[in-house]
């Protein structure tokens, strides 16, 4: 089933974003209820009467849904009784005869349009959104946090637009220019179109249409080509100095190695292990299958207070799913430590003047040690490798097992903490 449940802590809850287009007929934004098990198979089947329930509530609060859902349950009684080959040629052409009935019913009170519409998803002759999109996801294997995006995206086109055939290119641009543009930032607008964008790609590759009315449908994003730079070093020593506590020691270690926050604030006590001079992290997963990775720090003051937190041996908090490195941080609802991180960190930036918008909390730093690399002549698929990038070509991208452990601690000793 489409991923309706989420783990918060230890037990299962059953979770269905309302559209935006009827939260306030409804009175939430959200269905939220336990489903009482730290079983994910029980939570399962738990969640499947909640959700159809749910479903039905939208469906009243949104004008002709209701219709909809009784076209959707016509189709589907049909398709089980070809299934069972009980369609023959005694009920075969009796339904489209009922069906055509209920549409004249419809029209009456509902007009053309409705009765319409109802007809063609009843019969077969309309794809629906939704049900495609479900699908899409479920094939797609996005983690929890990417789906739940995804479909909350989803809900805002759902909300007025049923079926796949509806959207040419006319009715996508109007929905862009009407809905999308009204009240949200361009940026954040153009993010809900690649989620439509790449449903697109997979209904066309599916072969249930034979193009992809979203392209050239971005918002132009003012005074931002979107690329992103490096600190400089005035900037890092600024920022760094304007950080405290746990916020100051996560984003630390960003400093000296390039690597990504959410994978700094997954790391456990077991993943740091010290040789030396040398303190390596090993980062089990991460954005890309070549985020896995043992990055070497060298930077003394950053080393101390890893191996200090590492020897403090701090529990996770309530719903962690085992003792973190960095213990104050909480989990978000997809089990993430760095989401409220990565925030108060950027608003940090933004509040001591730091305001280009190609300067971001995250990804600057990353930048940063790129660039100190490539000016202290490390090889560039050393330095992929550090960084968790994947690196190009057979040779280094198939066959070869990686730069030695000589070669990844001379590249982070070009990434100096910034001086304070």
């Amino acid at each position: 089933m489409p991923a309706y449940i989420q783990k918060r802590r230890r037990r299962w809850y059953a979770v269905l974003e309302i559209p935006e287009a009827v939260r306030e007929a409804v009175g939430k934004p959200r269905f939220v209820k336990s489903l009482q098990t730290e079983s994910e198979t029980v939570a399962r089947r738990r969640a499947l009467p909640l959700v159809a329930l749910w479903k039905r509530q939208i469906e009243k609060a949104n004008g002709n849904s209701p219709l909809i859902a009784e076209a959707q349950r016509w189709r589907q009684s049909i398709t089980e009784e070809i299934e069972r080959g009980n369609y023959d040629d005694e009920l075969g052409p009796i339904v489209p005869l009922l069906l055509g009935d209920r549409a004249e019913e419809i029209e009456k009170k509902h007009g053309t349009e409705a009765a319409g519409l109802f007809y063609s998803v009843a019969t077969g002759d309309a794809v629906m959104i939704e049900d495609m999109a479900d699908k899409w996801l479920a094939e797609a294997g996005y983690p929890e946090k990417g789906a739940y995006q995804h479909r909350r995206a989803l809900a805002v086109l759902t909300a007025r637009h049923k079926t796949v055939g509806e959207m040419d290119r006319k009715t996508v641009g109007a929905f862009v220019t009407d809905v999308l543009a009204q009240g949200r930032k361009a940026a954040t607008a153009n993010r809900i179109i690649s989620t439509y964008s790449a449903l697109w790609r997979w209904l066309e590759r599916r072969g249930h249409v034979e193009g992809n009315p979203w392209l050239n449908q971005r918002l132009a994003v003012k005074g931002d080509n979107g690329d992103r730079r490096a600190f400089t070093e005035a900037e890092a020593i600024r920022f760094l100095a304007a950080l405290d506590g746990v916020d100051r020691d996560v984003v630390s270690v960003a400093a000296v190695t390039g690597m990504r926050l959410e994978e700094i604030t997954g790391l456990e006590p077991a993943d740091v292990t010290a040789n030396g001079k040398v303190v390596w992290l090993e980062v089990r997963e991460g954005k890309t299958k070549a985020a896995a990775r043992r990055v070497p720090v060298v930077a003394p003051s950053v080393r101390k207070m890893l191996l200090d937190r590492k020897a403090a041996g701090h529990a996770s908090p309530a719903g962690g799913r085992g003792p973190k490195l960095f213990h104050e941080l909480k989990p978000d609802r997809f089990g993430d430590y760095g989401s409220a991180l990565s925030k108060r960190v950027g608003r940090k930036l933004r509040s001591i003047g730091l305001t280009d918008p190609h300067l971001v909390a995250d990804h600057s730093w990353r930048h940063r040690a790129r660039t100190l690399m490539e000016h202290a002549d490390v090889m560039p698929w050393v330095a992929d490798a550090l960084i968790g990038h994947k690196r190009p070509g057979e040779g280094l991208g198939r066959y070869s097992k990686g730069p030695s452990e000589e070669q990844l601690v001379a590249a982070v000793k070009a990434i100096k903490l910034p001086a304070m």
